[in-house]
């Protein structure tokens, strides 16, 4: 889906939003959807939850919250951190036949192509946000095991609040 489809899935969900929406987006430099979700979200526009259950919903595609799944080096590593990078993706799951992707944009066929070519597996996507995959590509490869913990915790605290 391209993003002028999502922008407008999303005004028809955050019409009463729209004139918000439109001003965070001309803060970003040519921003594609998954950077302007993000965006909304940092600055409290919308709630994470809110946003990324309904583009899961939307998109027919199950959502995860990398703050909060428990991810291991091993798995990460199933991947580049170039190519993880290059498009804002995480592995999080394997078995002999496939990897589950954490991905900004599960409708980037380069990069889904990208994977399977370079894993010689098939290729299962969830949704993720950008911030969120960026964040883990950096602490995962690192094996920052302190901030990832530090990380995860302040998820857990968000939540109680």
């Amino acid at each position: 889906m391209h993003d002028e489809q999502m922008e407008k899935a999303l005004f028809e969900k955050f019409g009463q939003l729209r004139d918000k929406i439109e001003q965070v987006k001309a803060t970003l430099n040519n921003p594609g959807w998954e950077d302007l979700v993000d965006e909304l979200v940092a600055q409290g526009v919308i709630p994470k939850d809110e946003i990324i259950g309904y583009l899961s919903k939307h998109l027919g595609i199950p959502y995860v919250d990398l703050q909060e799944y428990d991810l291991d080096h091993d798995t990460v590593c199933k991947i580049s951190r170039e190519v993880a990078q290059k498009h804002a993706c995480v592995c999080i799951g394997s078995i002999p036949t496939s990897v589950v992707i954490a991905i900004a944009d599960p409708n980037n066929i380069f990069a889904i192509d990208d994977i399977k070519f370079l894993t010689d597996r098939n290729v299962d996507v969830v949704l993720a946000l950008k911030s969120d995959i960026l964040k883990a590509i950096d602490l995962y490869y690192e094996n920052r095991l302190s901030e990832i913990n530090e990380w995860k915790r302040q998820a857990r605290i968000k939540k109680l609040n």
